[in-house]
């Protein structure tokens, strides 16, 4: 189990990276 804990961390770290970089597209795009 503790070897999946670094892969978990960086999944996690590039899935919000890529969901806010979409939610910030959204909003400019609006404005």
């Amino acid at each position: 189990m503790l070897e999946y804990l670094p892969l978990l961390k960086i999944y996690g770290f590039y899935y919000t990276n890529g969901w806010k970089r979409i939610f910030n597209g959204y909003h400019t795009r609006i404005r």
